[in-house]
């Protein structure tokens, strides 16, 4: 089995901003979370962060949630993420 890339559009993410341009993963080894920025053509490593506070606090422009979701949206449908976003905010 082959692993999406963290910089694919395709691998599952824990946060999406609003303007869609900015998101959160999580490390393939499940270890760290990864603020991405998308630039043509793919996403773009921001900065690592092994704890979600960290993220609200130095990404807090982005209004990313204050805890950290227990879900990937990405995996989700589109009405479902929908819904998701709607209730968290986001």
């Amino acid at each position: 089995m082959t692993a999406i890339a963290e910089s694919s559009n395709d691998h599952p993410y824990l946060w999406r901003s609003e303007c869609q341009k900015f998101r959160i993963i999580r490390c393939k080894d499940d270890l760290q979370c990864i603020v991405q920025a998308f630039q043509s053509p793919k996403w773009r490593n921001l900065s690592y962060h092994s704890e979600w506070q960290s993220i609200s606090m130095r990404w807090s422009a982005l209004n990313v949630p204050v805890s950290q979701p227990t879900v990937t949206t990405s995996t989700l449908p589109q009405d479902e993420r929908d819904i998701v976003s709607a209730i968290m905010g986001l």
